[in-house]
């Protein structure tokens, strides 16, 4: 008999994670993999594999007590975002107190130390150092817990909830303060004021205590505030930018450059003519020219012009026709000139 109902349950733990599995794992459409963040669905997938109403059974705000319970045993066996996530969706249409009752069970534990209840061990217990730093780990959790969860909340429902928990935790005032700081972590100086302003008082706080956590507050807004007028000034200055599409019409340099204007041509007066080797060299003048008398004088200046250079030779035939000159004229003269200009290679002929 027992042998029969072990392999039963161990046939219905088999087919628990089996089915359980395939719940969790069936949605594929969450990013990074992380199918435990859609609650919704995972529940509803549940619903229809066994045929069951989890759903409206967890919505239901009159199991408050049964849930609490329940999620106090296995809630702390899963990271504090899971815990978060799940919450979240558990509450979300729930009222005050019955959110007050869940994060009692679930937090229940959190800061608890478990110590000897002696009366001599009563300073050991308040100043061992492994027992603080438990504590200030749970109070630090639960702020950061009930802060996610009220993240949507106006103040004063916050203010109530805190009201609400403090008649159970938070014997001493460090671990108060501990559980705040981690509250408001990221509040600003406006919704912190309003919140002191709310609870203050009912929880006993410190002056020194609120205006420290103020100024905290208020170094955080001028920091998003300088941030915000950095990307305000970027985004101003880009839209105010014409930045032209056009390649025709873009802006392109100019070839006036005063540097290129300013630049000193060498004089190269008076500088010997240095012919290329395309041109073809020429013979000298007594050796093409037969006939010719030349007469020359030169002057004492080279600035002044010169006399003119005579060259006088017969032609022949074949000059008459290129020269379409008459047969009289049996000869022609060239005149040479040579004439001051700006360029040392500049010959006049006339």
């Amino acid at each position: 008999m027992d042998e029969e109902f072990s392999q039963r349950s161990w046939n219905k733990n088999n087919d628990w994670w089996s089915e359980d599995s395939l719940s969790r794992f069936q949605n594929n459409n969450l990013e990074g993999g992380e199918h435990w963040r859609d609650i919704e669905t995972n529940i509803t997938k549940m619903d229809s594999l066994y045929d069951a109403t989890f759903h409206s059974w967890l919505k239901n705000e009159e199991n408050v007590v049964i849930v609490s319970s329940y999620l106090h045993r296995i809630a702390n066996e899963y990271p504090l975002d899971r815990i978060i996530n799940s919450l979240k969706w558990l509450v979300s249409s729930w009222k005050l107190e019955s959110v007050t009752m869940i994060i009692r069970k679930v937090t229940a534990d959190w800061s608890l130390v478990k110590q000897d209840v002696g009366s001599e061990n009563l300073k050991d217990r308040i100043f061992d150092p492994i027992a603080q730093s438990k504590i200030v780990e749970g109070e630090t959790k639960r702020g950061i817990l009930v802060r996610e969860l009220t993240r949507d909340w106006p103040c004063i429902q916050v203010a109530r909830l805190i009201s609400n928990l403090s008649t159970v935790f938070w014997r001493h005032r460090i671990y108060q303060e501990v559980f705040l700081k981690a509250l408001v972590l990221d509040w600003d100086f406006c919704r912190l004021s309003e919140f002191f302003s709310y609870i203050g008082a009912h929880l006993g706080l410190d002056y020194r205590l609120k205006v420290s956590m103020l100024q905290q507050a208020a170094k955080r807004n001028s920091r998003v505030d300088k941030k915000e007028e950095s990307v305000k000034d970027v985004q101003k200055r880009v839209g105010q930018d014409n930045i032209e599409t056009d390649g025709a019409k873009r802006v392109r340099l100019s070839t006036d450059i005063s540097c290129i204007d300013s630049t000193q041509i060498p004089n190269i007066q008076g500088l010997p003519y240095i012919a290329s080797e395309q041109e073809q060299e020429l013979p000298p003048v007594g050796q093409t020219l037969p006939n010719i008398s030349q007469s020359t004088n030169t002057s004492p200046n080279p600035n002044i012009d010169s006399n003119p250079i005579l060259c006088q030779r017969s032609l022949n035939t074949s000059d008459r026709g290129r020269f379409d000159i008459n047969n009289q004229q049996q000869s022609i003269t060239i005149e040479i000139s040579l004439r001051a200009s700006s360029s040392s290679n500049n010959l006049s002929l006339s």
